[in-house]
């Protein structure tokens, strides 16, 4: 799985979630992640759904069944900074 070869080359062994559509891409690496055995927290702030319905539901599954789940600005901050480290690291 490329997701599991990625993470162990750059030595991550947990993760923090941002990103769209929390009804499909943000639920299906969360639980791809959790079922490889990495600890993931989901930042509220920073995912969502063009459905709310379908994000505050998708959100309550995941809470309960797969991940950790923050809402913290300054983490957020944090997160999304070594994102873009981490994505410079690979693209250069």
């Amino acid at each position: 799985m490329r997701l599991n070869q990625t993470l162990q080359e750059q030595r991550i062994d947990n993760l923090v979630v941002i990103g769209e559509t929390t009804s499909g891409c943000v639920q299906t690496k969360v639980v791809d992640a959790f079922s490889l055995g990495y600890p993931v927290t989901i930042m509220e702030n920073c995912i969502f759904d063009h459905n709310p319905i379908s994000h505050v539901v998708n959100l309550y599954d995941m809470h309960h069944k797969h991940a950790t789940t923050h809402l913290d600005l300054k983490f957020s901050i944090y997160s999304i900074r070594r994102l873009h480290h981490f994505i410079s690291t690979i693209v250069t």
